[in-house]
């Protein structure tokens, strides 16, 4: 009994300090986990969706305070040599979730395969160095006993969060907090920027594991087509090894709006969205082209990414939806919609996977317009930012809403016709 009320006041310990519930940020991080094979250490990473300098915060260099990292591990797994890289953390790598030693989680739902631990960093400010979207920052590496299984981030509204807070009021959410994350001024809420877990589960290689890289790209010959014009979408996936790819596997998202003439692949076949490639060697790419009609007017978002495979992708996870990984890649074209104020209603949509959504009409942000659906009241040019957004991979496309045919309904108005004679 003893044993256990010491743990129990370890971890409450280590939860203090972080905030739960908090409000998003515009500026948001993943977190990621990687094997090093030379040095057998597994390293963290922190990886920001923004740059520095930036609105928040005028330094080159990014600032943190607190930030919180939970991981999951095989139940054999035992962390050892945490060792700091940028800012302090905690050392104890104390594991949760193990219903016989913490009776409170045996009621509760979550993955008890694993176990779970959460390392914390010292509120005191840490000077990361320059923050460039995209690039990864190391914040500690560790070593482990027994490779049994994958290590990974705990993502974000994985359900042990839920059950750590129930059965013990824990809060083992990842979390990060920085001078970018914060609107300047002072005396404000604290904004969350950590997002998402991103890249695939760390693994120390076994004797039969093989790895791959896929990465995928789509691409529109026409972006601003006519109504009833055909447009081809072509679908590119490369393996870029070092090992062969096999069972590999893209579901696409066809959008509604786009009819489907004819289709051809390198490799594989495409039914009803699902692309079945096979295998493909290490260098080796597969393209996929899908000829479609516009049946309609608006902004059509096409996208598509790796959903299986068999071996590990060094830096994305398959079917996951993280629009921020290399194979998943986003499309888009844009035919004017006509509209007539005052007659019709019309609303657009983002599509799913944005963050801090934010409308803009002729340039202009629109003041309130932050949801992921817009409703149309004037015409003009439309387009949205998130903080998550690739525009770059042309993936963004302005909603062009037109003066359309607005003319009243014709009516026929009886008229009585006299025949009046003239008296001269």
């Amino acid at each position: 009994m003893k044993k256990i009320v010491t743990l129990l006041i370890t971890v409450a310990l280590l939860s203090l300090g972080f905030v739960c519930s908090a409000q998003l940020s515009t500026n948001l991080v993943n977190y990621q986990i990687t094997y090093d094979v030379p040095t057998q250490k597994y390293i963290v990473w922190v990886v920001p969706q923004y740059s520095t300098p930036n609105a928040n915060n005028s330094n080159a260099n990014e600032f943190g305070g607190t930030a919180q990292v939970t991981l999951k591990v095989p139940k054999p797994f035992v962390i050892t040599n945490i060792t700091d890289i940028n800012g302090v953390w905690s050392k104890t790598g104390v594991k949760l979730g193990n219903p016989v030693t913490q009776p409170n989680f045996a009621a509760q739902t979550y993955d008890k395969d694993f176990l779970y631990c959460s390392i914390g960093k010292s509120p005191s400010e840490t000077n990361y160095g320059a923050f460039v979207a995209g690039t990864p920052v190391p914040l500690f590496s560790f070593q482990g006993t027994n490779c049994t299984g994958p290590v990974s981030i705990l993502g974000k509204g994985d359900p042990f969060v839920a059950a750590a807070f129930n059965a013990y009021s824990l809060n083992v959410e990842s979390s990060f907090y920085s001078r970018s994350g914060q609107a300047q001024g002072g005396n404000v809420t604290p904004l969350e920027q950590f997002i998402q877990k991103t890249g695939p589960d760390a693994l120390c290689p076994l004797a039969d594991q093989k790895n791959i890289n896929l990465s995928l790209t789509t691409s529109i010959s026409n972006k601003t087509p006519a109504l009833n014009d055909t447009v081809s979408i072509r679908v590119v996936l490369k393996n870029a090894g070092p090992d062969t790819a096999t069972n590999v596997g893209v579901q696409d998202v066809f959008p509604s709006g786009l009819t489907l003439v004819s289709k051809t692949t390198s490799k594989g076949t495409y039914l009803n969205s699902a692309w079945t490639i096979g295998t493909i060697a290490a260098g080796d790419s597969a393209v996929l082209i899908l000829s479609v009609q516009v049946a309609a007017t608006g902004t059509k978002f096409y996208s598509a990414e790796v959903s299986q495979v068999d071996q590990t992708d060094v830096n994305s996870a398959p079917g996951n939806a993280v629009i921020t990984e290399d194979d998943f890649s986003r499309s888009c074209l844009s035919t004017p919609i006509l509209f007539c104020v005052g007659q019709q209603q019309l609303s657009l949509n983002a599509p799913s996977g944005f963050i801090n959504i934010q409308w803009f009409r002729n340039g202009s942000p629109i003041n309130g317009a932050t949801g992921s659906t817009l409703a149309i009241t004037a015409l003009g040019t439309y387009t949205f930012t998130a903080s998550n957004a690739t525009c770059a991979n042309g993936e963004c496309c302005p909603t062009v809403v037109i003066d359309g045919n607005c003319c009243p309904v014709q009516k026929c108005v009886p008229l009585v016709v006299k025949k009046i004679r003239r008296v001269m």
